[in-house]
């Protein structure tokens, strides 16, 4: 359903500036698209809330901007003009964080990818490639132990975003259910990389 002259897309750091864009994203595009694809489930926007995880987007970022060495990253794509200017507006974002976890001398270390959204007019036109090669080369040049292991969910009836997931090699290895409203609602656990 994307616009496919959608232009050139760029990735940079999200900065609290775009923290209404930001929300506004996660709510329409990631909240409400949920409740779409699980019409089923009598869940409340609140009750959705709990069960994909509210982000807070003004404190990731004050996290974000608090140092070096922090595990949480947040980058924003967003559609270049015709003139090479940005537009502005946000398309799309990424959020993942740095993990380590398990006893010494068997330290699984990783990269959970938490969200992945673009706006859905501008879906399949290569912003969310664009978001994940940003990802990579940022993991590449700052967090090489967790640039081969990366992790996520994704709900088991999202069907394009998990498609997607499985061209880029993410493979399943589990799953986890969130209550949503009266319903159990469930999530597949996807890896690509080491295990």
């Amino acid at each position: 359903p994307g616009i496919k002259d959608a232009g050139i897309f760029v990735v940079s750091a999200a900065t609290m500036g775009d923290v209404h864009q930001l929300t506004g994203l996660f709510m329409k595009d990631y909240v409400e698209c949920h409740r779409r694809l699980h019409a089923n489930v009598r869940g409340t926007a609140a009750e959705w809330l709990t069960a994909l995880g509210e982000i807070d987007f003004e404190a990731v970022l004050h996290e974000v901007s608090g140092g070096s060495g922090t595990s949480i990253r947040l980058l924003k794509c967003s559609k270049l003009g015709k003139d090479g200017v940005g537009t502005g507006a946000v398309v799309g974002y990424a959020l993942y964080e740095l993990r380590t976890k398990g006893p010494p001398g068997r330290r699984q270390r990783y990269c959970e990818l938490v969200n992945i959204v673009v706006r859905r007019d501008h879906q399949g036109c290569g912003a969310g490639r664009r978001l994940m090669e940003a990802l990579h080369e940022d993991l590449a040049t700052t967090a090489r132990r967790q640039a081969d292991d990366l992790r996520l969910y994704v709900a088991e009836k999202n069907a394009g975003p998990l498609a997607w997931y499985r061209r880029l090699g993410f493979q399943h290895v589990g799953w986890q259910s969130e209550v949503a409203g009266d319903s159990e609602v469930r999530f597949l656990r996807m890896a690509k990389g080491h295990m």
